[in-house]
């Protein structure tokens, strides 16, 4: 007799393992959540998290270097009832003479130009500040910016910040931060119409981080007391269980490397059942160890007090007795003493 075989044979054949395998991990998993002692998981611990809380000035500072620290500057302007927005990369606005950054006009209105850009190591000022240029032409223009918003500050507390500190073409005029943060930067001066080519600065404030909190989360391990004292305890280290613990999750028998690689998976996680059941079984045999250590102290305690107690009966017997001859001497006493002066008068008689 002759067999052939087909490769649907061997697809229908996988298929019916991999099914298995499934129902199998369900049962593991469904094993691992359900074992609990007094509401406590034993084989069904979360995984641990560690959290990282920054810590930053309680005080801004000046963001120092533009081009270093932030990716992009967003401007908004408006024209005609118009809110405008456009956004440039720093890399873009970084003026190195002889290149002043960027050109812009903000639509709806062609005749107004203006000229970002964030001064490099040859510009007038520092590369803290970021500016907005605009040639007079002998007549003034009117300021129609609004807000300007730096993007994805690096080292400070926020991925963007706004303009906080406004400077302008009036020679030593600064406005105080308080005037600029949230507020609408066209309610300041226009151009110089006087002079070919003025600006208005702006310059940004932040918090540096100076340091970082690190948190975990509570251990899950479990603290039995074992004696009358207060270390006297008896830690338990609980375990994962489940499938994605044990990395066997994701195996599948198909395709046929999928399959090879599947039992390396399988063998690493046998071998870590069998360190997890060593380990409960160390655990099962301190714990009857110390058990019956606690049993014999029970017994010793229980004679002990067995032995006071009967000490204590004894001394009030004896007390009692003490009293009892005490009475009765009294008694004895009281009665001769009674009978001697009768005795005298009798012979008197």
């Amino acid at each position: 007799m002759q067999f052939y075989t087909t490769t649907r044979d061997y697809n229908e054949d996988r298929q019916a393992i991999q099914k298995e395998i499934d129902q199998i991990k369900q049962g593991i998993n469904d094993i691992a959540n359900n074992t609990t002692f007094n509401g406590i998981h034993l084989l069904n611990v979360p995984d641990t998290e560690t959290n990282v809380t920054p810590v930053y000035d309680s005080s801004p500072t000046f963001i120092e270097d533009l081009t270093q620290t932030a990716e992009s500057i967003t401007i908004f302007e408006v024209t005609n009832g118009q809110l405008n927005e456009v956004t440039f990369s720093i890399a873009d606005l970084a003026r190195t003479s002889p290149t002043i950054g960027v050109t812009w006009s903000p639509p709806n209105d062609a005749t107004k130009v203006y000229y970002f850009n964030v001064h490099g190591p040859s510009g007038v000022s520092s590369i803290r500040e970021f500016n907005s240029n605009s040639p007079s032409n002998g007549s003034s223009l009117t300021n129609t910016i609004a807000a300007i918003r730096l993007n994805g500050v690096k080292g400070y507390d926020q991925a963007q910040v706004w303009a906080n500190y406004l400077t302008s073409n009036d020679p030593g005029q600064v406005y105080p931060e308080e005037n600029v943060l949230g507020d609408n930067l066209t309610d300041y001066a226009g151009f110089d119409p006087g002079i070919a080519l003025t600006s208005i600065g702006v310059m940004f404030m932040a918090r540096k981080q100076i340091g970082e909190i690190v948190e975990s989360t509570p251990s899950n391990d479990v603290i039995l007391q074992v004696g009358p004292n207060s270390g006297d305890t008896f830690t338990v280290k609980l375990t994962d269980a489940r499938t994605s613990a044990l990395g066997i999750d994701d195996i599948v028998v198909d395709p046929p490397e999928k399959a090879i690689e599947a039992i390396g998976k399988l063998d690493t996680a046998i071998n870590k059942v069998s360190s997890e059941r060593s380990k409960f079984g160390s655990y099962q045999n301190a714990l009857e160890h110390i058990h019956n250590n606690a049993s014999n102290y029970e017994v010793n305690l229980t004679a002990a007090e067995s032995r006071i107690a009967d000490a204590d009966i004894a001394k009030e017997i004896m007390q009692m007795t003490k009293e009892q001859i005490l009475s009765q001497s009294t008694q004895v006493m009281l009665a001769h003493a009674v009978q001697t002066p009768e005795a005298i008068l009798s012979l008197l008689k």
